[in-house]
Parts: C-alpha cells; sequence; structure tokens
C-alpha cells in the first residue's frame, strides 16, 4: 500500500504537467490534431504564460530526476498522456525533452 500513495504523492507534486497531458493528449488526442507538435501548438496558442511557465518547470524537475526511460513512461501513463512513444521511436525522456523545447520556442514567438 505505501507503493500507491507514493506513486500519487510523486503525481501530484506535478499539477501543471497532468493538466497538459492529460488535458491536451487525452485518448482523443488524433481527433484535434494529426501529431503530438499539433497538440503542442494548441497548448501555446490557449496557455497563458503562467501555465506555460508551470509546464516547462515541471518538465525541467522530471527531466532533472534520475528516472529510468519505463519510470518515465509510467509517469506519463499517470499523468494521462496517451501518447505511444514506440510508435514515434522515441525514449519518453527524448520525447519530453522535445517537447519542453517545443514549448519554449513557440512561448518565446508568441510573446
Amino acid at each position: 500500500m505505501s507503493f500507491s500513495i507514493k506513486a500519487m504523492t510523486r503525481v501530484k507534486s506535478f499539477p501543471e504537467l497532468e493538466q497538459f497531458l492529460g488535458g491536451y493528449f487525452h485518448q482523443d488526442w488524433m481527433h484535434d490534431a494529426p501529431d503530438p507538435e499539433g497538440i503542442i501548438q494548441l497548448f501555446v496558442a490557449h496557455a497563458t504564460s503562467e501555465q506555460m511557465a508551470g509546464v516547462r518547470q515541471e518538465l525541467n524537475k522530471v527531466l532533472n530526476q534520475q528516472r529510468s526511460d519505463a519510470e518515465l513512461q509510467d509517469l506519463l501513463i499517470k499523468l494521462g498522456c496517451y501518447v505511444y512513444l514506440s510508435a514515434l521511436g522515441v525514449t519518453a525522456r527524448e520525447w519530453l525533452t522535445t517537447v519542453r523545447a517545443r514549448i519554449t520556442e513557440l512561448a518565446a514567438a508568441k510573446r
């Protein structure tokens, strides 16, 4: 039972990331855009600068932790993310790094 509590605590420590991943990369995300890049663009178009900063900050926190790729994939699932990384040919760490970079680039261009 302590494992479940730890897992829940970890996920709850990333509320902005959970909102972003669960809200934009939900199970039907492909109805909203043909690829993850399109979803990231939708997020940046609709998000406030504070929301984008919160997501980037939490992505930094996740990526700076010493988590295996399996642990990162598990975290993505717990956060409500339905991107099949194997279909994209990337690891969870690679994908999250790319997402962070694209949000940063698009946010800067939005200003």
